[in-house]
């Protein structure tokens, strides 16, 4: 069976980070709430962001790997240093997701 590669699972899972939302919400939203304390590195802010976020990138993951528990596992922890890479503020799902 050929399992897709972990940087190719995280790229599956990031269309998960990108619900869709009319009109994009106006500064001090929720989304710009939570991405100014991803950017910043706050604790609390990423405690939210995985309890909100990680069982849906899981299962997008999961569904990636065609159920291979142990590959969908630890995609997860690279889908989430990807964002902190490339975290900063902003107002739009499209954006957060890019």
């Amino acid at each position: 069976m050929n399992l897709p590669r972990a940087a190719s699972l995280v790229e599956t899972a990031l269309p998960f980070l990108n619900p869709e939302v009319s009109p994009p919400p106006a500064s001090g939203s929720p989304l710009h709430t939570l991405t100014t304390g991803l950017a910043r590195g706050d604790d609390v802010t990423w405690t939210r962001f995985h309890r909100d976020f990680g069982p849906g990138i899981f299962r997008q993951l999961l569904a990636a790997t065609r159920g291979g528990h142990a590959l969908a596992r630890g995609a997860p922890q690279q889908t989430y240093l990807r964002v902190a890479r490339h975290a900063r503020p902003c107002d739009s799902a499209p954006m957060f997701s890019s």
